[in-house]
């Protein structure tokens, strides 16, 4: 019995060593790789610090700009799900006019048309925003995202019989919104 508990002694002593060796060489390995990887955050800052400096100097020669307000003006046909031929005939006009008249700014987006149907499920609150009654073509002009004012063009409906005069009445009402 005293052999056994010798030997579990002795074992359980070289297992002690060799724990402690590995724990050692474990730390030695961690304190390396975190020297290593304080060096390489140390010189990654160095040069983000440098470059920042150089972004700043820069900067600071050059005018600052104040920003620029973002404004938008969204042509809306506003419809709902039943649609007779007049309310296809104002959506094709209106989309003529719009496009037509103002390709450049459609195309630099201040100019955008949306056709929505206000009977679907979310679009409601357009009869509320616009106080609609029947199917509308609607102004809306955004600063910065935000509607600052709204317009009806409530004649398109009596200009329907003539698409030259609609047209003409679509590319006007914007072209003034335009320069609002």
């Amino acid at each position: 019995m005293k052999m056994n508990l010798f030997s579990k002694t002795v074992v359980n002593f070289f297992i002690a060593v060799a724990a402690a060796a590995i724990f050692s060489s474990c730390q030695s390995a961690d304190n390396a790789k975190t020297a290593a990887t304080s060096s390489t955050k140390s010189s990654v800052e160095q040069k983000a610090t440098s470059a920042a400096l150089a972004a700043s100097s820069d900067s600071s020669t050059q005018k600052v700009r104040p920003r620029q307000e973002q404004r938008k003006l969204i042509v809306y046909y506003l419809h709902g799900t039943f649609r007779c031929h007049s309310c296809n005939m104002i959506e094709r006009l209106t989309r003529e006019a719009v496009e037509q008249g103002f390709a450049d700014q459609i195309k630099t987006g201040r100019v955008e048309m949306k056709v929505i149907n206000i009977e679907e499920s979310g679009n409601e609150h357009f009869v509320d925003d616009y106080k609609l009654y029947t199917k509308s073509v609607i102004l809306s002009d955004l600063k910065d995202g935000k509607e600052t004012r709204w317009k009806n063009l409530d004649q398109v409906w009596t200009l329907l019989g003539s698409d030259a005069k609609f047209v003409e009445y679509i590319q006007k009402e914007v072209k003034t919104w335009l320069e609002g």
